[in-house]
């Protein structure tokens, strides 16, 4: 993953994927970048661009390839979307604390705020309330 400033110039590479990234989210508090690829989840320090978290994503018939992330308000939380589900992956356990099983593939995800529901956009369209 290499980033760019607005000219277009590089100023970093993230070193470490050994797959394709398949998606990249800046947290909304500004702290992280999150980058998913298909074995793991990482997050980096958005300043120092320090590797912070390694979590590795075990692929299996109901999470076959993780396609897009998306932070909870808070920036603890991470929606790891893909093939038939959504897993959530929690920064302080550094483990995943939900799984929501989809019949069709998850392309999007939007946490509304930090009361546990989270909108996805998907054949199936769910609405999963992740408080319950």
């Amino acid at each position: 993953v290499i980033i760019s400033d607005l000219n277009g110039k590089d100023v970093f590479q993230l070193i470490g994927h050994q797959q394709v990234v398949s998606d990249v989210s800046w947290s909304p508090d500004g702290q992280y970048l999150a980058t998913v690829e298909s074995t793991s989840l990482k997050i980096w320090d958005s300043q120092t661009f320090t590797l912070l978290y390694d979590f590795p994503i075990q692929l299996d018939d109901v999470f076959p390839f993780p396609t897009e992330i998306a932070w909870n308000p808070s920036s603890n939380q991470i929606a790891i979307m893909g093939n038939s589900g959504i897993y959530i992956w929690n920064m302080a356990s550094n483990r995943i604390v939900n799984q929501i099983s989809t019949s069709h593939n998850v392309f999007d995800a939007y946490w509304l705020s930090d009361n546990g529901i989270v909108y996805t956009a998907s054949e199936d369209v769910v609405i999963a309330n992740l408080s319950k």
